[in-house]
């Protein structure tokens, strides 16, 4: 071997670890941390799949009790972000209801319980006072309840399996194997319930499509053709005009977890250079000085700042669906991150940029504008569909989905923004 050869031999060694060195890093960036143990999450969930489709079926039993009349009733209860995740929300249930108060359940009710924690104290209470009025509770949190007492009533209503499955503890249990609020960790509680709750979802959906030879109405986004005319047809229905066919047990969870992790992969391998780009820009626009403005369009996203401590979030809120009150509280050199849908509802870029301040967008964007063509400071795509609901059934022709990705990865993006942001300020 000749001396020039020793030599490149030796630099092309050294751009590999070079290059070895920069992809470990890209890996272990805060952002891809964060979606990194979003995707454990999934991947529990996927493996308790029997148990939520066990549970799900249970469930299912109880709520096509009486078809023909108006029938038990289907209750969001707990985190106030759970709840509005699955409260009127393109590709969920227009049978859920929020339970302002427990004197509002009857016996055979079905009450879907979220918890950032399980183990807590209005947790327990809740879950206590649900069962012991005779509603079938199911909890979706990281830790469970104690036991609870439950009604010998809806006992006597159940099947021998669900009958043993409820008395065992008062309740039903669906793991969310995340990290709660308050720990070393950035809380993956919200977006991993919220997944939980949807994979349970499209899993009760098919049970009760199974039992009753029926389908209850699913919300369409109205963000897409005829959305909000379809929904205005089927809104106070108990059942839909329309009845696909049924998926087997099972495969509405599974392709839910599978295609939501999909979107993760690739926010992950598309979208984490541009998080680390908007962290560090957060970071230097309070270092100078000025306001880094936090825009939030969901249903759970918006109560995601809650988690954290008081003191601890470097962002400023920024209410309205509108911009109109950026002219009033913006200022030159700030900086706005906006996370929403599809797009920005009004001219949120145009109007901050008049501000004389910059912009970070994360949406999804729409079939004539990418997520990267918003006109922001930094573009980031949200990797969800458009429709924002991955199961569809069959005959496709019905036009009926369900199942939204967009709550979980919304969540997850503040978080990721929060992470790269304070990493860049140490």
């Amino acid at each position: 071997m000749t001396h020039a050869q020793s030599v490149q031999g030796l630099v092309l060694m050294i751009l590999l670890i070079l290059a070895e060195s920069s992809l470990a890093l890209a890996r272990t960036s805060p952002a891809v941390a964060y979606i990194d143990r979003l995707l454990a999450s999934n991947q529990a969930a996927a493996a308790d799949l029997g148990h939520c489709c066990r549970t799900a079926d249970i469930a299912a039993r109880e709520l096509v009790r009486d078809p023909d009349g108006p029938g038990p009733s289907l209750w969001l209860a707990g985190n106030e972000g759970f709840v509005l995740e699955g409260y009127n929300r393109a590709g969920g249930l227009m049978i859920a209801r929020r339970l302002s108060g427990p004197e509002q359940i009857a016996v055979g009710d079905v009450v879907l319980a979220g918890s950032l924690y399980g183990d807590d104290e209005p947790t327990q209470a809740l879950v206590a006072e649900c069962a012991a009025r005779g509603a079938l509770v199911i909890v979706f949190a990281p830790h469970a309840p104690l036991p609870v007492a439950v009604s010998p009533e809806l006992l006597a209503m159940l099947p021998t399996q669900g009958r043993g499955m409820v008395e065992a503890a008062g309740f039903l249990f669906l793991d969310a194997h995340a990290d709660p609020p308050g720990g070393d960790l950035l809380p993956t509680a919200s977006p991993a319930t919220a997944q939980s709750l949807w994979a349970f979802t499209g899993e009760l959906v098919t049970a009760m499509m199974r039992r009753a030879d029926r389908m209850p109405p699913i919300f369409l986004s109205v963000h897409v053709p005829d959305g909000r005319e379809r929904n205005a047809e089927r809104r106070g229905l108990r059942w839909d005009v329309e009845m696909p066919g049924a998926l087997p047990a099972g495969l509405a969870a599974r392709r839910y977890l599978a295609r939501l992790a999909n979107d993760m992969r690739e926010l992950r391998a598309t979208q984490a250079d541009l998080f680390a780009q908007a962290g560090d820009l957060a970071a230097r626009t309070i270092a100078g000085g000025h306001t880094v403005w936090l825009s939030q369009v969901g249903h759970m996203l918006p109560q995601q700042p809650a988690q954290v401590p008081e003191g601890e979030l470097p962002f400023a809120p920024l209410e309205g669906l509108q911009p109109d009150r950026v002219p009033e509280l913006v200022k030159p050199g700030d900086l706005v991150l906006y996370i929403g849908y599809y797009e920005p509802f009004g001219p949120w870029v145009e109007t901050v940029h008049e501000a004389g301040a910059r912009i970070v967008t994360v949406v999804s964007g729409t079939p004539e504008r990418r997520a990267a063509d918003m006109g922001a400071d930094i573009n980031i795509c949200g990797c969800w569909p458009f429709g924002d609901a991955l199961i569809d059934f069959y005959p496709p022709a019905t036009d009926i989905t369900m199942l939204p990705p967009s709550g979980v990865i919304q969540s997850a993006a503040f978080w990721m923004l929060l992470a790269e942001t304070r990493a860049a300020m140490r």
